[in-house]
C-alpha cells in the first residue's frame, strides 16, 4: 500500500511539473496579452503641450488689447474718482449748511433727495463701467481662445498629434518634457495671422 501512494504520489509530481512547464515554459509565441496591447496603444499616442500664459504674455494682439483695457479701466477709475470727490465736496458743503442751520427743512429735503439720486447714478454707473469693462474682457479672451484653439487643430492635423494640451498657471499638467512643448510654433502662428 506504501509502494502504491508513493507511485501516485511521483506521477501526480510529475503530472504537475508538466503542466507547470507547458503553461509557463515553453515556447515565446504567446498571443499579445490585453495588457500588453494596451501598453502598445498608449506608448502611440503622441501628445504635445502648450503654454497658455506663454502666449498671452508674448502675443502682440494680447498684450495690446490687454494695455487697452488697462488704459480704460484706469480711465473709467480716474472719471469715477474725479466725480466721486465732486460729490464728496457737495455733500460736506451740505453737511455744513445742515450743520448751521443755513438751510430751510424744504431745501434739506431736496438736497438730500438730489444728493441720493446722485448717489444711485454714480454707482450705477461705476457698476456699468465695470460690467462692460468685464464683457469685453470676456469677450477678447474667448476670441483669442477660438483663434488658438483653431491653430491647434490645424497643428494636430497637420502633425499627426492625438492631444494638445494646455499647460500654465490654474493647469493640472505640471511637469512635462520640454521636446513635446510646441508653444513657440502657436505663438509664430498666432502672431502671423495678428500681422
Amino acid at each position: 500500500m506504501k509502494n502504491a501512494l508513493l507511485i501516485l504520489n511521483i506521477l501526480l509530481l510529475l503530472a504537475v511539473g508538466y503542466l507547470f512547464l507547458d503553461k509557463f515554459g515553453g515556447s515565446s509565441e504567446k498571443p499579445a496579452t490585453s495588457e500588453e496591447n494596451e501598453s502598445a496603444t498608449v506608448s502611440a499616442i503622441k501628445i504635445a503641450f502648450v503654454n497658455i500664459d506663454t502666449l498671452q504674455a508674448r502675443s502682440t494682439d494680447f498684450q495690446a488689447k490687454r494695455a487697452e483695457l488697462e488704459k480704460r479701466q484706469a480711465d473709467a477709475e480716474k472719471a469715477l474718482q474725479t466725480r466721486g470727490k465732486a460729490f464728496q465736496r457737495e455733500l460736506a458743503a451740505y453737511q455744513k449748511k445742515l450743520q448751521s442751520g443755513n438751510i430751510t427743512p424744504k431745501e434739506a429735503q431736496e438736497t438730500e433727495a438730489r444728493l441720493a439720486r446722485k448717489e444711485q447714478e454714480f454707482n450705477a454707473e461705476q457698476e456699468r463701467l465695470s460690467r462692460e469693462l468685464l464683457q469685453e474682457t470676456d469677450a477678447f479672451n474667448a476670441a483669442f481662445t477660438k483663434e488658438v484653439k483653431e491653430h491647434l487643430e490645424n497643428l494636430k492635423a497637420e502633425l499627426g498629434y492625438d492631444a494638445i494640451i494646455m499647460t500654465g498657471m490654474g493647469s493640472p499638467v505640471l511637469v512635462y518634457s520640454p521636446a513635446f512643448d510646441i508653444t513657440d510654433r502657436v505663438l509664430e502662428l498666432v502672431n502671423q495671422e495678428e500681422q
